[in-house]
């Protein structure tokens, strides 16, 4: 019984701290007259969750799915005193009539006859006014966005309102895929005249009307209306010290629902500017951990895709994206993009430790030094036919193809008195490339009544590595030789996959706000991997010795099969409930052919619920 009430009662907390609720209330002057179009900000003290709106002609506001917390009110308007106050939210909040006060100082000093508001809140969605903000001539709309309140930029990821932005529109159309930074980068912030922060419903919810609670960030650019036919775009170059040079641009043709847009840098100022999946490679600052003389390790084919690189790069991209409508119901998008980057990196340490029993000071003294060219090559296609108002079916493919070659060189002394105690000399060496492709088809049917729907998808991929690498490391100890030993080894690496999945699902309404569903899954995923590990060998002077620890021949198969059924109660803007159970049965097929024969089919059976 004890569980059962902590269950009930980690439920409930968790249902109380994902509620959310309004907050409203009424501007007026010292002689309660309405004052319209009054800047509304509710800033929480805890965190970035931030909510702007503007009052209507009758000077009322409300803003909403505000979840428990303390907040600060702010209100403004030109000729009355900024108004703060601390608001407490435990439930829904009529703050009723607040007063402004007015500046007669101000009223004095300025003359101004209308006033751009910052920003306006129209449901659940936060719309900036891009007139409001003051950019650089030369600014992009990834500048203009990092001045609005509630938005921020870490390590290249733009965030809205704490939650990281996974897509960027415009005009309500995809633009450079699912690369956010690419799409922000591209437009001059000129042409910008709102941009929209919402979440955006799934494509399921869209299509039936009724949400399903699967949400993702998006930021939608509304440009402006002069500025949706035309040519624009920049250009710029620089060449300095040592050298050094930047150069780039972008292009941007703008026809109606034709866009086309070029996009292109090339620079050795270490601007890397990449998506996570745009790096493939095993060189690097990470992943070494070797210091004070200890045995190195080769790369693994895990850390084919890597961050941006420490040191300095030299960086070559360009990328083109293409979207249109052809006819009135088929949208196309789609975009090529390709990056090369040339990365140089050296650290030079020095360790001095504590004396020891001859009162000689020991030192440790290293330098690592690594190169590697990195290049991707990715290509995106969306293509959205709406057959009718109740059908719709959407394919969307995508390719990658990867390729790295890389060197890392390690050499390492301890010393103590002037003489040397050991050393280490390291090399690794490294090429490498990946293919992935994938490719998803949709369709999806809503029908009269208001949330019964169908819909089915097929998912499918295939992906292949393959390389070699080079291994040789020495350590040798003047003082005990015996220690000393060599390490030299190369190694092939073949692997690939595919897999292949499908979805059916039916939605029923049942009232208003609950909806009946029953789902089927199934999936298979094949792997396959070779990979052959040899030492040198003295006799031969080849590398003929297998190395069995570090070679392995195998190939893998998984099934799934999963029904379901459930409820959905509720609604997103309020408080969502969803409950099911689902039967998944899956099987695991390993077959391990080398070093040694192995064969294993493990069945599993399992209600899920939910």
């Amino acid at each position: 019984m004890k569980i059962i009430y902590t269950l009930l009662f980690t439920i409930i907390s968790t249902l109380a701290i994902a509620q959310s609720y309004n907050a409203s209330g009424k501007i007026v002057d010292v002689e309660e007259d309405n004052i319209i179009g009054a800047n509304v900000v509710l800033a929480s003290t805890t965190d970035s969750l931030f909510r702007v709106t503007a009052t209507n002609k009758y000077g009322n506001f409300v803003m909403e799915n505000i979840p428990q917390g303390s907040y600060i009110l702010k209100v403004s308007y030109v000729g009355f005193k900024t108004l703060k106050q601390q608001v407490f939210v435990r439930g829904n909040v009529d703050l009723g009539f607040v007063t402004l006060e007015v500046d007669e100082v101000a009223l004095a000093e300025i003359e101004v006859v209308e006033q751009i508001v910052m920003a306006v809140q129209k449901e659940d969605t936060t719309e900036y006014n891009a007139e409001a903000f003051k950019t650089n001539p030369d600014a992009t709309a990834e500048d203009l966005l990092k001045k609005m309140p509630g938005v921020t930029s870490t390590n290249g990821k733009i965030s809205a309102q704490g939650e990281e932005v996974k897509e960027v529109l415009v005009d309500g159309r995809l633009f450079f895929g699912n690369d956010p930074n690419a799409a922000l980068k591209t437009l001059p912030a000129e042409v910008v005249q709102k941009i929209q922060v919402f979440d955006k419903e799934s494509e399921q919810s869209q299509l039936t009307g009724v949400s399903d609670g699967q949400t993702t960030k998006v930021v939608n650019i509304i440009t402006k209306s002069n500025m949706r036919s035309g040519e624009f775009g920049k250009v710029y170059a620089g060449y300095g010290y040592e050298d050094r040079y930047a150069a780039g641009g972008n292009i941007n043709v703008f026809d109606g629902d034709r866009r086309i847009s070029l996009i292109g840098q090339t620079n050795n100022v270490n601007q890397q500017n990449f998506s996570n999946d745009d790096l493939l490679g095993v060189m690097g600052s990470g992943g070494r951990g070797r210091r004070g003389g200890g045995r190195g390790r080769g790369g693994s084919s895990n850390d084919f895709l890597v961050n941006a690189q420490n040191g300095i790069s030299t960086t070559h991209a360009f990328g083109v994206n293409y979207s249109d409508k052809w006819g009135e119901n088929l949208d196309v998008s789609g975009s090529y993009f390709f990056n090369m980057s040339d990365n140089d990196s050296r650290q030079d340490l020095t360790r001095t430790f504590l004396r020891d029993a001859q009162d000689f000071d020991q030192n440790y003294v290293e330098s690592d030094s690594s190169q590697s060219r990195n290049m991707n090559h990715r290509v995106n296609l969306r293509v959205d036919y709406k057959i009718d108002d109740y059908k719709r079916l959407t394919f969307e493919p995508r390719l990658s193809i990867q390729q790295n070659n890389g060197t890392q060189t390690i050499l390492g002394q301890n010393i103590a008195g002037g003489s040397p105690l050991n050393t280490t000399d390291y090399f690794f060496g490294s090429n490498l490339s990946a293919v992935n492709l994938t490719g998803r088809l949709s369709y999806r049917q809503r029908f009269e009544k208001r949330g019964r729907s169908f819909s089915v998808s097929v998912n499918s991929g295939y992906n292949q590595n393959t390389g070699n690498s080079e291994l040789l490391s020495k350590n040798l100890y003047f003082t005990n030789p015996a220690l000393s030993d060599t390490l030299d080894q190369n190694a092939d690496l073949n692997s690939d996959g595919w897999n292949t999945s499908a979805r059916a699902m039916y939605t029923e309404p049942l009232t208003e706000k609950a909806v009946l569903y029953f789902d089927y899954n199934a999936s298979i995923k094949r792997t396959t991997s070779d990979k052959e590990t040899y030492d040198f060998a003295e006799a031969t002077q080849s590398y003929s010795d297998l190395n069995l620890p570090l070679s392995n021949v195998f190939e893998s198969d998984f099934w799934t099969q999963r029904a379901g059924f459930g409820i959905r109660y509720g609604d997103r803007r309020t408080l969502m409930t969803v409950a099911g159970l689902g039967f998944q049965w899956s099987q695991l097929n390993n077959n391990l052919t080398y070093p040694v024969q192995d064969n294993t089919t493990r069945d599993f059976f399992n209600l899920i619920p939910f």
